[in-house]
C-alpha cells in the first residue's frame, strides 16, 4: 500500500504521516527523505526544485529548456520519484504523489485541510513568530504548492476529485486523523475483500475440493470463507489471504500442483 499526503500549510501532515508509519510499520518519505534518495542516486541537482517542492519559474525555465518539449521535461521527475518508490510499500509527503502513483491499485491519497486563522495559529506556535508573520508564511507556502502541483501535473490541487479522502486535520486533531484515516482504510479492505464460498466460475468446485483434501481441524475454517472476485484496488490482499489459506491446506498435502494452478487462476481471474 502507498499512501500520499498531499496537504495545506499547518495541518500537521507531518505528524499524521509519522502515526500512519508506525501503525502500519511502512516508511514515511518526507523532503528530506526523498532529497537524499535523490542525491544517492544522482538525481538531485537536475531535479533539486522538484524534490525540494518549489515552484518553477516559467521564464527562466523556458529560457534554459529552449528546444526541448515542455511535458517532456515536467513529466521527467515524476518518472524519476515513480522509478524510486517502484512497488514499495511507504507514505509520501506532498511531490504530486496522488498523480505520480494514481495507476497503482494500492493506492490511498489524502488530502489534508484546515481553517486558515487555526494553521496560521499552529505554525505561529511552532516557529515562534508573530502571526501577521505566520499568516504571510502560510499563505505563500499554499500559493507555491498550488503553483507547484499546477505546473508538473496541469490539475488543480486541493480538487477533492483527485484525492480519495480530504480531511480537516485541523478540527479533527492530529491523532484523529490519523486514526479517522486507518478506519477509512480498513473499511475499504472490508468492502473489497468478500469471502462468499459458493458464486464464482470455479471457486465452487474447488471450495468441494479444499474440504475433500484438508485436514478436518482445518474445515470449518474454509467453510467460512468466500470470494467475491471483481476488480479492486485492493486485490494484492485478496491474492495474499487466499495464498495464506491455500498455505495451510496444503501445507502437509502432496497437492502442490493444485496449489499453483489455483494461483494462476486467481490471479488471471482479477
Amino acid at each position: 500500500m502507498i499512501i500520499t499526503i498531499a496537504r495545506q500549510c499547518g495541518c500537521g501532515a507531518a505528524n499524521v504521516g509519522k502515526l500512519l508509519s508506525k501503525h502500519y510499520g511502512i516508511p514515511f518519505y518526507t523532503r528530506k527523505n526523498l532529497l537524499e534518495m535523490a542525491d544517492k542516486r544522482g538525481m538531485l541537482d537536475e531535479m533539486e526544485s522538484f524534490f525540494d517542492e518549489r515552484p518553477v519559474d516559467e521564464l527562466l525555465f523556458a529560457i534554459s529548456s529552449f528546444g526541448e518539449n515542455r511535458r517532456d521535461l515536467t513529466e521527467k521527475p515524476l518518472h524519476a520519484l515513480a522509478a524510486m518508490i517502484g512497488d514499495e510499500d511507504c507514505i509520501i509527503i506532498g511531490r504530486c504523489g496522488n498523480y505520480i502513483f494514481r495507476e497503482r491499485k494500492d493506492l490511498v491519497s489524502l488530502f489534508l485541510k484546515g481553517g486558515l486563522d487555526e494553521r496560521v495559529d499552529a505554525v505561529q506556535q511552532e516557529q515562534h513568530i508573530s502571526f501577521a508573520d505566520a499568516k504571510d508564511f502560510v499563505e505563500h507556502t499554499d500559493e507555491c504548492r498550488e503553483a507547484y502541483h499546477k505546473y508538473y501535473t496541469e490539475l488543480t490541487w486541493g480538487n477533492a476529485q483527485d484525492y480519495d479522502l480530504c480531511v480537516d486535520s485541523v478540527r479533527l486533531g492530529t491523532e484523529k486523523t490519523a486514526r479517522f484515516i486507518e478506519q477509512y482504510i480498513q473499511e475499504i479492505k472490508n468492502t473489497n475483500i468478500k469471502l462468499v464460498l459458493n458464486q464464482k466460475i470455479f471457486l465452487y468446485p474447488l471450495a468441494n475440493h479444499l474440504l475433500r483434501y484438508s485436514k478436518p481441524y482445518r474445515r470449518p475454517l474454509i467453510q467460512n470463507l468466500s470470494l467475491s472476485v471483481y476488480c479492486s484496488r485492493f486485490h494484492k490482499y485478496l491474492v495474499e489471504t487466499l495464498s495464506t489459506l491455500i498455505m495451510l491446506v496444503f501445507y502437509t498435502n502432496p497437492l502442490e500442483n493444485n496449489y499453483f494452478v489455483f494461483c494462476i487462476s486467481l490471479n488471471l481471474c482479477l
